[in-house]
């Protein structure tokens, strides 16, 4: 709902993310790049490289989202990641 819009100083004090961002899984272009990591990369700890992209388009996205209302060094929010998921060790890297 954020996109394109400039929450600047006080009119964006707290960011509620509730669940988690994942990309649309049935995007062709999605599917395609995953096949590619998941032949041509070598896993890193056990994990397979095409399921680590849609975690990292995840975690972008909710940087993005978190940076909507923090915009430069003296300006602050609350946020608020609501999902269990967010605990998570991979979540947290």
């Amino acid at each position: 709902m954020s996109e394109g819009i400039n929450f600047s100083d006080d009119l964006g004090r707290c960011v509620v993310m509730v669940g988690m961002p994942f990309p649309n899984a049935r995007s062709p272009e999605l599917q395609e790049k995953i096949t590619y990591l998941s032949r041509h990369v070598r896993s890193e700890g056990g994990r397979d490289a095409g399921s680590s992209l849609c975690e990292n388009l995840c975690m972008k996205a909710v940087n993005q989202s978190i940076g909507r209302a923090v915009r430069h060094r003296g300006d602050y929010a609350a946020v608020l990641l609501l999902d269990h998921r967010y605990r998570s060790h991979r979540s947290q890297l």
